[in-house]
């Protein structure tokens, strides 16, 4: 696929997570207002069906940022086999748009589940109230909400490591190959030199050539006179 093709499907899906982004974050917003306003109100079906359709739109997002990135991959080895500032700089404002939708991704994705962790701690509090072993289960959610919240952050770390890891990889890989083609202008450079270094090497031999036969056509003649007389 040529450079253009790539970056018109790159702006179409940057476009698509710009809305799907929106539309996810107004969902975050309204569950948790419905959590909040009305504590009676979590784990009813309406909450339950806010929380599957922002895991529907997740699943949805994370699709559209895993072929962005890969598009991004390919459009970066294009860039790295042309040398071009240009193509250079666009490669580089597409990654920072990646890595934006990406790190909003999480942002809201986070809240939603910290939101769905708070309700699933209020209506296990409501069934058990008054039960044996109450205190023991609020616990248990609380340690699992926290556990869950800590992967979620190492997850993250881990992710953002390994991307400046393979941004920094790429960013060495292009500057490898700008310096590979500048090698070789030189080389190409030296060669001509060496030609015409080679060139007038010759043109000297020749006139040392040339010189040391009229000189010594000179002396003969010099001696051949110097007889005659």
């Amino acid at each position: 696929m040529e450079w253009n093709e790539l970056r018109k499907e790159l702006r179409k899906l940057e476009s698509d997570i710009d809305l799907k982004l929106v539309s996810y974050s107004k969902l975050g917003i309204s569950y948790a207002g419905a959590v909040a306003s009305d504590e009676q109100e979590a784990g009813t079906p309406n909450t339950m069906s806010m929380y599957q359709i922002s895991h529907s739109m997740a699943v949805e997002i994370e699709q559209l940022l895993s072929d962005l990135s890969d598009i991004n991959s390919t459009l970066a080895k294009l860039a790295a086999e042309s040398s071009s500032p240009a193509h250079a700089s666009a490669v580089h404002q597409h990654q920072s748009k990646l890595r934006d939708y990406t790190k909003e991704y999480r942002k809201i994705r986070n809240k939603i589940s910290d939101t769905h962790s708070s309700v699933e701690l209020f209506v296990g509090a409501t069934n058990n109230n008054g039960a044996d072993g109450e205190a023991d289960r609020m616990d248990t959610l609380l340690r699992e909400r926290t556990s869950l919240q800590a992967s979620h952050t190492g997850a993250d770390n881990f992710t953002n490591a390994g991307t400046a890891v393979k941004e920094s990889l790429r960013g060495q890989n292009q500057l490898l190959s700008g310096t590979t083609g500048r090698i070789g202008q030189i080389q190409g450079t030296f060669s001509a030199i060496d030609t015409i270094y080679a060139a007038i090497r010759r043109k000297k031999t020749r006139d040392c050539i040339i010189l040391s036969l009229f000189t010594a056509f000179l002396l003969c003649f010099l001696l051949f006179w110097w007889l005659r007389s």
